[in-house]
This record gives structure tokens, C-alpha cells and sequence, in this order.
């Protein structure tokens, strides 16, 4: 229990900002680039002065989903274990 505390604590947000960061900044460029004119790509058929995204960016959505599934899992079994019952008689 204690481990998944500090998990949840100390590790979880850093990893939570770097996804939001990464995916903020591909964003971020794909639409300067358009702006620009230029051609943004996952593909290594970039031509010229395109813009070329080395980035896995289905699997860095995919990661940062089963983060959230993962922390949404374990907050409900703690307020599940940490729940309580009145009952009065």
C-alpha cells in the first residue's frame, strides 16, 4: 500500500507533465508548421524544409491513457479499502 502512495505522490505527476509536455509541444509544432506552409510528417519522406515528427504519437496517447486508467484504478480500490459503514442500532 505504502508503495503505491508514493508512487501516486512522486512519481505519477512527473510522469503525467511529460506526456501533457510532449504532446503539448508536437502540437504545438505541427501547428506552426502549418502555418508555415510547411509539410509535417511522421513519414521519413520529408522533403525540403518539412517538418519530420519522430514520435510515436498513437503509442505516447496510448501510454498517457493507461497512466490515467492505471491511477483511476488504483484511487478507487484505496477509497474502496478506506470506506467505511455506520451502522447503527
Amino acid at each position: 500500500m505504502q508503495q503505491w502512495l508514493n508512487w501516486r505522490r512522486e512519481v505519477a505527476p512527473g510522469q503525467q507533465a511529460s506526456f501533457r509536455a510532449l504532446m503539448t509541444r508536437i502540437d504545438s509544432v505541427r501547428q506552426q508548421g502549418r502555418r508555415e506552409g510547411k509539410t509535417v510528417t511522421d513519414s521519413k519522406d520529408v522533403s525540403g524544409d518539412g517538418i519530420l515528427v519522430l514520435v510515436n504519437e498513437r503509442e505516447l496517447a496510448e501510454q498517457a491513457e493507461r497512466l490515467e486508467q492505471t491511477l483511476g484504478d488504483l484511487d478507487g480500490k484505496l477509497s474502496l479499502m478506506n470506506a467505511t459503514t455506520t451502522i447503527d442500532i
